[in-house]
């Protein structure tokens, strides 16, 4: 800033203090929204499709960490496929830069995840995958087999109690159906 001072007489003196504040770390990249979609089988394999909508100010890749015993098995960034590079739990994803402008960038990747076979009293601990950015908002639904009772929910997660449980059959293909006709529905709204 530019400072300006008039003497109207001479023998007055002025005596400025000058301090130099650090800069403040920024955000150099957040994810506006994480949506995750489960299917949990009775034998304990369950298949997760992990959507995030991410604004990058600096990054080159985004770190996802999986749940343990999951495997990726596909990645995309904007829609396009990527190669993601993966060492154990860890996958590092590339991901473009965003301005204020332009939309956010949406990361998509799935993985299968092996968990014992749901029987009577079972308990199941489901995480979802840490990411190394802050994320906003974070929506999980889970399509569950018929005829266990599902209860005592816990964790740092809550139950969305204005949504109607549904029970419908669903298997891998209504899945995959279901999966396609969303993203082609996005893409049509994004253009």
């Amino acid at each position: 800033p530019r400072l300006a001072y008039r003497y109207l007489r001479r023998d007055q003196n002025l005596v400025l203090r000058l301090q130099r504040f650090e800069s403040a770390d920024m955000l150099d990249a957040n994810a506006e929204s994480a949506k995750l979609t489960s299917v949990l089988a009775d034998d304990g394999q369950m298949m997760t499709l992990a959507t995030y909508t991410i604004r990058n100010a600096g990054r080159q890749h985004i770190q996802i960490d999986i749940p343990e015993e999951s495997q990726l098995w596909s990645c995309y960034v904007a829609g396009e496929p990527v190669r993601a590079a993966v060492e154990g739990r860890k996958i590092l994803i590339p991901i473009s830069m965003t301005t204020e402008d332009e939309p956010a960038c949406q990361i998509q990747f799935s993985y299968i995840s092996k968990f014992p076979a749901l029987g009577r009293g079972r308990k199941l601990e489901l995480a979802a995958p840490g990411i190394d950015v802050p994320v906003q908002n974070t929506s999980w639904e889970m399509y569950l087999p018929k005829g266990y009772a599902y209860d005592k929910f816990g964790g740092t997660a809550t139950r969305n109690e204005s949504m109607e449980v549904m029970f419908r059959e669903f298997g891998l293909s209504e899945y995959c159906d279901t999966l396609i006709s969303e993203n082609v529905a996005k893409k049509k709204k994004a253009q």
